[in-house]
């Protein structure tokens, strides 16, 4: 397996050493002209390199001093076996992430993280990455994923699904929704748009939140729900309600929705209609609702596109199945999946600066990494920048 810097050093060999046969054998003809016409007899072995260059779509090196700006890889093992295995391609080597390995803490969680070096981007680029993932049976971490962050716009996570069966006859909660109340703080709430600011503030009813956007250019979710993965069943009506009162800014400024392109019929986060109803001191209550076309899970979901310089309060976010069934799993963590292969993908929409691709294994709540159980393994990352075509 060869790296995108081999692959590119090869052909540049190529090139380089033909057109240098090519001169000496026309040395007698003026450099210029020599050129353009092995150019045109060459057309394309020319466009092979271009094409490699152009796009930087290449398998990482999993060697820790070639491209890894920062890793917790350590072990290898290889060959690769589990379940699923037949999706990684054959003769790959795989590394390795437990207990063993290095880890920083951040918000009271313990992350170890392998980042690769940062990539410049053009508004209009499409970033693309993916990597293979194993969890072992007895992982007790709490999340595995790819992610990008800097100059992307829209959802730029890949999650491992890592949990197992709670349950045999899984009950629905009549709030999909935990920690909509806010009584834990930010808790399952994170700012995915830059400028964004949270306050835990006191209200009518209850704890609420108080979401500031200054002078944002970048990212969507000013308020995204990163709590329990919620399963999305295809023919499902769900139904988003929430209180909220405009401190400052518009009527109405942001949207409420989910970050998915159901069925290809347009990205939802945009688009659904609020039915608002008045309440008291400026208050007021919002309700959206969504029947859904095709099952998804774990996605992007709440107040996303706060205009710039708007504060809003929001207080009692719920969300519901309308056409509940208590025969199906509700939540991601009530499936069996740990023990298998699974390809982990992003892509996402560039803005203009640099972005930064990493592997990530978590776990909440503890101070280090020595109470983690089983272990990750990572096999055959890549990532592609698919160019604008009108930058070329």
């Amino acid at each position: 397996m060869f790296s995108f810097y081999t692959c590119l050093n090869i052909s540049f060999f190529i090139l380089i050493s033909s057109f240098l046969i090519y001169r000496l054998i026309n040395r007698r003809k003026k450099l210029n002209q020599t050129l353009l016409e092995f150019t045109r007899h060459n057309l394309l072995l020319v466009l092979i390199v271009l094409i490699i260059l152009w796009n930087q779509s290449y398998i990482i090196s999993f060697e820790l001093d070639k491209g890894w700006e920062e890793s917790s890889l350590l072990k290898t093992i290889y060959p690769l076996t589990g379940n699923n295995v037949e999706i990684v391609p054959a003769g790959e080597k795989g590394y390795v992430i437990d207990s063993s390995c290095s880890a920083s803490v951040m918000n009271g969680n313990v992350f170890s993280n392998t980042y690769f070096k940062a990539l410049k981007v053009n508004k209009g680029d499409i970033f693309q990455a993916s990597v293979y993932c194993y969890v072992s049976k007895d992982f007790n971490g709490d999340s595995v994923k790819i992610l990008a962050e800097g100059a992307v716009h829209g959802y730029s996570e890949s999650y491992y699904k890592i949990f197992d069966s709670k349950n045999d006859n899984p009950q629905l909660p009549q709030n999909l929704i935990y920690n909509g109340n806010f009584e834990l703080g930010t808790t399952n709430w994170f700012p995915e748009a830059d400028s964004t600011t949270f306050t835990i503030i006191e209200t009518p009813f209850g704890n609420g939140i108080r979401v500031s956007r200054t002078n944002g250019d970048g990212g969507d979710f000013s308020l995204m729900y990163k709590g329990r993965p919620i399963i999305y069943y295809t023919g499902h009506c769900y139904r988003l309600r929430f209180k909220f009162k405009v401190e400052k800014g518009g009527t109405l400024p942001f949207s409420i929705g989910w970050w998915v392109n159901d069925a290809n019929q347009g990205f939802l986060s945009h688009f659904l209609p609020l039915t608002i109803r008045n309440l008291n001191d400026g208050w007021k209550e919002a309700t959206c609702t969504y029947k859904f076309k095709e099952t998804h899970s774990d996605l992007p979901t709440f107040l996303n596109s706060l205009q710039d310089y708007s504060v809003v309060d929001i207080a009692n976010v719920e969300m519901t199945d309308l056409d509940w069934k208590n025969t199906i799993p509700y939540f991601v963590d009530q499936l069996n999946v740990k023990g298998t292969w699974q390809k982990l993908k992003i892509d996402v929409p560039c803005g203009h600066g640099k972005i930064s691709f990493y592997l990530s294994m978590s776990k909440n709540r503890v101070p280090d990494l020595r109470s983690l159980k089983g272990y990750v393994i990572f096999a055959r990352p890549e990532y592609m920048v698919v160019k604008k075509k009108d930058s070329v």
